[in-house]
């Protein structure tokens, strides 16, 4: 039987500096883990949550189950704030084999493996024609 007590717990992918996270944490999540790349926003994220476990490494090379044991009962929450530029009407450059466009697949593994109450995407116009996420797989 779940906790009623408890904070819902949350992941938050491609975290950044951590601003999600702060709003998260503002809105009374758990944030008990995150992955980033870039050393700068790592560095900026480890200062404003110093509680979280932040993974800072490649999404491709993480294994959902670096954050089982901080997801004692359910994942309430998976944020997923991929690079969006690929997927941008903005970006002039699309359509040359950006290798951030599948980043946001990458989500897959956490959804299998947690199986959340909710997926938060950030979402621009292009990546709702995509099928990274769902559909027919090929995207």
């Amino acid at each position: 039987m779940a906790n009623p007590s408890r904070k819902p717990i949350a992941l938050d992918l491609f975290c950044g500096s951590g601003a999600v996270s702060l709003g998260l944490k503002k809105a009374g999540f758990e944030v008990v883990g995150a992955v980033d790349f870039d050393p700068g926003a790592c560095h900026t994220y480890r200062a404003n949550h110093p509680t979280v476990r932040l993974l800072e490494q490649d999404i491709r090379e993480v294994d959902p189950n670096d954050f089982a044991d901080l997801i004692p009962e359910k994942l309430d929450l998976l944020v997923v704030c991929a690079p969006c530029q690929p997927f941008s009407s903005q970006n002039r450059h699309k359509n040359d084999g950006d290798a951030r466009k599948s980043l946001v697949g990458e989500a897959k593994k956490f959804i299998t493996r947690f199986e959340p109450s909710l997926v938060f995407l950030e979402n621009v116009p292009g990546l709702a024609s995509t099928s990274i996420l769902v559909g027919s797989g090929s995207g």
